[in-house]
Formats: C-alpha cells, sequence, structure tokens
C-alpha cells in the first residue's frame, strides 16, 4: 500500500525505497523454512511505515509553515503599502516615494515576518514605520524650531534606516 500511495517518497535514492529493498534482501537472505524471519519482517516494515508517515507529517508541517508565512508576508505588504500612503501626500518628493516604494516597503515587510517568528507584537515594525515618517517629515520646509529637532533626530534616524535596509540585504 505504501509503495503505491503517490505520498510516499519512492525515489530511487529515498530511505523507504532503501529501506524496502534492503527488507527485502534480507528475507531472501534469511529464509529457509523459519516463518518467523516473515514476522520480524513485518516488524521491519512497521518500522518503515512509521518512518515514512513522519517524513510525510514533516513535510506537511512545513508546508503549512510556509503557506503561513506566505499569507503573513502579503498581508504584511498590503498594511505596509497603506501605511507609507496614509505617511506619505502630494508634497513628499518623488525620490522619497520612491524610495519608501522600492525599498523602505520591504523592509517593513521583513520586520512583520520577524516579528511573526520572534512572537513579539510589532515593536519592529513600528520603529521603521516612524523611521519613514521621520524621513518624510525631514525632507519637507522647516522653521527654526524645527531645523534644532531636525539635527537631533537625524543621526538615530539614518542608524534605524541603515540597519532596516541591511536586514533586507539592500546593497
Amino acid at each position: 500500500d505504501l509503495s503505491c500511495d503517490p505520498e510516499t517518497d519512492t525515489g530511487e535514492e529515498s530511505d523507504f525505497t532503501r529501506g524496502l529493498c534492503g527488507l527485502i534482501d534480507w528475507i531472501l537472505t534469511e529464509f529457509d523454512r523459519d516463518l518467523s524471519v516473515f514476522e520480524t519482517g513485518a516488524e521491519k516494515l512497521a518500522l518503515l511505515e512509521a518512518a515514512e508517515n513522519e517524513r510525510r507529517a514533516m513535510k506537511l508541517a512545513d508546508l503549512a509553515r510556509d503557506t503561513e508565512l506566505d499569507e503573513v508576508e502579503t498581508l504584511a505588504r498590503e498594511q505596509a503599502d497603506l501605511e507609507l500612503k496614509a505617511r506619505a501626500d502630494k508634497l513628499t518628493p518623488e525620490f522619497v516615494q520612491e524610495f519608501l516604494d522600492e525599498w523602505w516597503l520591504d523592509v517593513l515587510v521583513a520586520s512583520r515576518l520577524e516579528d511573526h517568528q520572534n512572537g513579539s507584537d510589532s515593536l519592529l515594525w513600528s520603529e521603521r514605520l516612524k523611521f519613514a515618517e521621520q524621513l518624510i517629515w525631514s525632507v519637507g520646509p522647516k522653521s527654526g524650531g524645527e531645523v534644532r529637532k531636525m539635527a537631533v533626530m537625524l543621526p538615530k534616524m539614518i542608524m534605524g534606516m541603515v540597519g532596516g535596509l541591511k536586514a533586507i540585504d539592500a546593497k
């Protein structure tokens, strides 16, 4: 039954195929008149079946994890796009908008995925979204007091943005 099941890995080098071939060879070598060889063979076959079922379960778990991460990534991309669009306006320079759309959106998605994998509650996401807000604000016109505020804010914002870009291996 296992060898006919399309879910069974019956490739030439699979553990199941090699185990089954080894079991058949063992039975052919050991069997003479003692039928207990078949009982031992059945036990060995049950072990092969358990190993194959475990391989399937792991494959299914990997597939479920990958599907969940794909879903989280899709939702994160949609949310990041909405959040960035809500913060930018028609006065946002085109080069800043392009940077946000082409690079920072990926940084936010990576942040959401990292938060998801760590089980944290959007701390990285919030921090990196704040850097986007600061970037948008920094390129607008400033009054005297705002220039001082920007001078204090810029080093941390730049370091945060560099860190975000490193997180996505931006070159």
